[in-house]
């Protein structure tokens, strides 16, 4: 039996992912899996990282076209053997394991608490292997660590999620050095959902801390470059800001300017993209904050404006993206009411 056959067939599976032909991929690397099983069987030295790699890449178009059993048993004997080949060749397969545990752990879903374990594993790895290659192994250990959060999100666990992504924070400062943009992208992301859970423990003392990093970074990335992405992160981050400063610290007239800044910005993306049922929705949330943060200052006459275009915003959403907003929509009628009531 010829390996050139077994790779050929392993290319092809690639090939036909890349197209978003799942099941066709699934299919071949299938047959490229059982060849390099037959192979493995005679020389294991040779073969078996092929065969845990097939497995491994196996499982993932498994899991597109929804044959998550199959993908899950392929993640799972990809792990095995990589943990085998660690145990002699820990330099050049512990990565591997790391990779493989990862696939494994999002192969067995966000319901199954044996994920967290496996996730753990990844990013002891990750940590134990990171210092011999920062860029390479930095934003792998990241990713293992952001799996570990959405569990602990999932369960209510805030402070759990606010730890560990206090850990993704230092791995992205670390990396800011090495000149990539895209890392400061990543530092300023993982700032802001630290700053989102650490905002909902019952002392959320360093949410404001946190958040202000996250707003000047996001500042400085808009300045430079004025991307698309960093827009919507910078105007996260100044709704975040503006809920944290008026809850926790008193301060309306800081959160208002927060919110008219983020107004302003889902305002810009909503007219360079029309079509953005989520940027029309966003502006319409802002509008309603900052009319909320006019009142509380006693500009009553702006505070109606503001909900007034916010009533607007949220009725010209298309008729089938209304219901998911209906809420939004009723809050910011009955404020208008209420601001009519009172003040007029």
């Amino acid at each position: 039996m010829s390996d050139a056959v077994a790779a050929d067939l392993a290319m092809e599976a690639g090939e036909l992912s890349d197209q978003g032909r799942y099941a066709e991929a699934a299919r071949t690397m299938a047959e490229a899996v059982a060849r390099y099983r037959a192979l493995a069987t005679s020389e294991p030295d040779l073969y078996l990282p092929f065969l845990a790699l097939t497995l491994h890449n196996l499982s993932l178009y498994l899991a597109e076209c929804g044959r998550g059993d199959e993908a899950v048993e392929s993640a799972t004997e990809a792990v095995t053997l990589y943990r085998a080949l660690a145990e002699s060749e820990p330099g050049t397969y512990l990565p591997q394991l790391a990779d493989g545990l990862v696939v494994q752990a999002d192969r067995l879903g966000d319901e199954d608490d044996a994920a967290l374990d496996v996730l753990a594993e990844a990013a002891a790895i990750y940590r134990a292997v990171v210092d011999a290659g920062p860029v390479e192994y930095g934003p792998r250990l990241a990713l293992a660590l952001y799996r570990q959060a959405r569990f602990h999100a999932l369960r209510a666990e805030d402070d759990e999620a606010a730890d560990v992504l206090a850990e993704i924070v230092g791995v992205f400062r670390a990396l800011v050095g090495s000149g990539s943009r895209a890392f400061r992208d990543e530092l300023a992301s993982a700032l802001y959902w630290r700053a989102t859970y650490l905002e909902k423990v019952p002392q959320p003392s360093d949410a404001l801390e946190v958040v202000e990093e996250a707003v000047g970074r996001y500042r400085e990335l808009v300045e430079e470059a004025d991307g698309r992405a960093d827009r919507i992160g910078l105007a996260d981050s100044l709704r975040l800001r503006a809920g944290v400063a008026s809850v926790y610290y008193d301060r309306a007239g800081d959160a208002l300017d927060d919110i008219t800044q983020a107004a302003g910005l889902w305002r810009r993306l909503a007219e360079d993209e029309p079509g953005s049922i989520d940027f029309q929705a966003n502006l319409g949330a802002a509008l309603h904050v900052r009319a909320e943060r006019l009142n509380d200052l006693g500009r009553h006459q702006e505070a109606l404006a503001a909900v007034t275009e916010a009533v607007t915003v949220y009725r010209a959403l298309p008729e089938d993206e209304l219901s998911v907003h209906e809420t939004s929509l009723e809050l910011s009628e009955r404020l208008r009411i209420r601001l009519l009531s009172a003040y007029n």
